[in-house]
């Protein structure tokens, strides 16, 4: 089985003007999952421009190592929604190599989707 890249296809691009790793001051809002990261951990903040606005996202740890092990493109927002959207169209036959780069808690995430799948469509 080949592993799954998931490519999200946009129309537009942003310009990066900053990606970086980088220790939270104070409680956020994943733009992925919508949890709050909290004061403390470690996020990915992204700075970018797009139609000549700058605009901010912060990512949670658990979120960016789902969008890093599975996703050759992404947009914001979405990764859960499309990951889940891959299970489904392969049939629940998602490659499981890129499971080991997850954090535990997005791989108890994406487990729960691909059970999910599995439970809803056997027959």
């Amino acid at each position: 089985m080949q592993c799954t890249c998931i490519e999200v296809n946009c129309d537009d691009s942003c310009d990066t003007i900053l990606q970086e790793i980088v220790k939270a001051r104070k409680p956020y809002q994943c733009c992925e999952c919508n949890e709050t990261i909290q004061k403390g951990e470690m996020y990915e903040h992204y700075a970018g421009k797009y139609e000549g606005a700058i605009f901010h996202r912060k990512t949670c740890k658990d979120c960016l190592s789902l969008r890093d092990a599975y996703f050759c493109s992404y947009s914001f927002g979405n990764i859960w929604d499309l990951f889940k959207q891959e299970v489904y169209e392969c049939s629940g036959n998602i490659c499981l190599e890129p499971m080991e780069q997850l954090t535990p808690k997005a791989r108890e995430k994406a487990c729960k989707i691909i059970d999910e799948y599995w439970r809803d469509n056997v027959d």
